[in-house]
């Protein structure tokens, strides 16, 4: 879980000190991201609810690329979807569906960890396996990448 701390520095970070004033909306769209479920849909106008009548298409485009930004960023994705499959410059009627970002092991499904310095090397817990991180994708198995005995890791 994210602290809201951590949170509005994730966000002033992805948004920059250009547009300060998207912070607040961006969190209490994210925050609510957080606490849906997996495979729930929604829409960024219907989770800035009363809020959206005091902006924008345009910005409410805006703040739908941020937020997915922040989201990606929390190892979630949002798949999103538009009516009549095709893309539209409003976001009032892109609606999308948290999907959890984190790879997954090919064997158990369990979300991995990405194993510290390199960043080369994938491990599920459940299954104690390693795997090749292969740009973001989980790659062949492989071995432990910590081999040396006489080295705290």
């Amino acid at each position: 879980m994210i602290t809201i701390e951590r949170l509005t520095k994730l966000i002033e970070k992805v948004v920059g000190n250009n547009e300060p004033y998207w912070i607040e909306p961006i969190k209490k769209i994210v925050l609510q991201i957080i606490e849906m479920e997996d495979g729930e849909e929604s829409s960024i106008s219907y989770l800035l609810g009363e809020d959206t009548k005091k902006i924008t298409p345009k910005q409410l485009l805006e703040i739908d690329k941020l937020v997915t930004k922040v989201c990606l960023q929390l190892q979630i994705k949002l798949e999103k979807s538009y009516p009549n499959n095709q893309i539209t410059d409003s976001s009032y009627v892109i609606s999308f569906k948290k999907m959890d970002g984190r790879l997954k092991c090919p064997v158990c499904n369990e979300p991995l960890t990405l194993l510290a310095p390199s960043g080369t090397t994938l491990h599920c817990s459940k299954c104690n396996k390693y795997y090749v991180n292969n740009n973001g994708s989980v790659g062949n198995e492989t071995s432990t990448p910590y081999v040396k005995n006489d080295i705290l890791y």
